[in-house]
């Protein structure tokens, strides 16, 4: 837990080591419960850092302790992390079957758990426009109803992504603005940067390319490298080059 608190605090190197770590202690105590959590923490964090094939094998190795133990409701957020590295692989097709998984999986174990955190992953893969509209939806709504925090951080930050991709800059500006109410009492600076990147990707999109919104870019670049956020420089770098 600790780890992962340090993961929203763009530490993303900590939280593997952090994950490392509680998987070395788990297994001295036979705590496969524990040992499960840090996989999965190994797994958020390689991915952001880009090192899937690292990523896949902690995620494989999380799966046989689902299945072990039988908590299958972490078989859904299992799976939806392993759709994220095919995504990043460019197998999108494969990709929406792991999430569609995941999403018969969550609407049998609680929506609540991790059923926005999949619909929002749909959203972000799918090139169907009503099931887009759809996965959407339904994540909201979970969220309206209350849903486990970790949902509200990931939906929101792929909702922006989703509007970023298809130039929908109000719905870019309304997802930064509900992980921003959502994150006022406690700040977390993993939450800031997605709504501030949200927003100033936003802004270049429409046309507002002036020297405070190209200064705003190159910081949160640098951001990005600095922290770890190796999945989402490719869009920061095509703003810049284009620029």
């Amino acid at each position: 837990m600790f780890g992962f608190s340090r993961y929203f605090f763009d530490t993303i190197q900590s939280s593997v080591d952090d994950g490392l770590a509680a998987i070395e202690a788990a297994r001295k105590v036979g705590h496969r419960r524990a040992e499960m959590l840090g996989q999965v923490l190994c797994v958020y964090a390689l991915v952001e850092l880009g090192e899937l094939d690292r990523a896949e094998a902690h995620s494989a190795e999380a799966q046989a302790l689902v299945q072990r133990l039988g908590a299958m409701r972490f078989e859904a957020r299992n799976l939806t992390w392993l759709a994220r590295i095919r995504i990043a692989e460019g197998r999108r097709s494969e990709a929406l079957e792991l999430l569609e998984q995941a999403h018969r999986i969550s609407q049998d174990t609680g929506l609540a758990f991790t059923g926005p955190r999949v619909l929002s992953n749909i959203a972000l893969v799918t090139e169907d426009l009503e099931k887009r509209r759809r996965a959407l939806k339904e994540g909201e709504a979970i969220l309206r109803s209350g849903a486990i925090s970790h949902n509200y951080f990931w939906f929101n930050r792929d909702a922006i992504e989703v509007s970023l991709n298809i130039g929908d800059w109000e719905s870019v500006e309304r997802y930064a603005a509900a992980l921003e109410d959502y994150t006022r009492p406690e700040p977390l600076p993993w939450c800031d940067f997605f709504i501030a990147r949200g927003r100033a990707l936003a802004a270049f999109g429409q046309g507002r390319r002036g020297a405070e919104t190209l200064a705003g870019l190159r910081r949160l670049r640098e951001q990005a490298e600095r922290n770890g956020f190796m999945t989402v420089l490719p869009a920061l770098d095509a703003a810049l080059e284009a620029a």
